[in-house]
């Protein structure tokens, strides 16, 4: 039989598991937590449950991490260091309309201009 000492608030299994109370009670509420009533009003989680559902939580990150690793070009890591070549082409590569655009409205408005005089 578990004793009081067992239950933690919602508060508690949130501050556990680095969330709000609310988004405890969504996880109660989509069943990925079990809550129990005590005295008939007052919402608990067992505390072993909650550390359970934290490492479960912490394992899945890590795995998710390590598929997800090889899905990121290597150029968009953050560990590795990039130098200026790599990031002059990235700057066209990503701003390429933006600069046609310009040159474009730049050159309408010299030729808008060069007809007037």
């Amino acid at each position: 039989m578990h004793t009081v000492k067992e239950y933690i608030s919602l508060e508690e299994a949130g501050a556990m598991l680095s969330l709000s109370p609310d988004a405890v009670k969504e996880l109660i509420s989509q069943g990925e937590l079990t809550a129990y009533r005590i005295a008939g009003q007052f919402l608990r989680c067992k505390k072993d449950e909650i550390e359970a559902y934290r490492r479960f939580r912490e394992a899945r990150l890590k795995q998710i991490r390590r598929e997800s690793d090889g899905l990121v070009p290597p150029r968009f890591r953050k560990t590795q260091k990039r130098n200026l070549l790599e990031v002059v082409a990235d700057f066209f590569y990503f701003n390429d309309f933006y600069i046609a655009a310009t040159a474009l409205i730049v050159g309408l408005l010299y030729w808008i201009i060069k007809l007037q005089f």
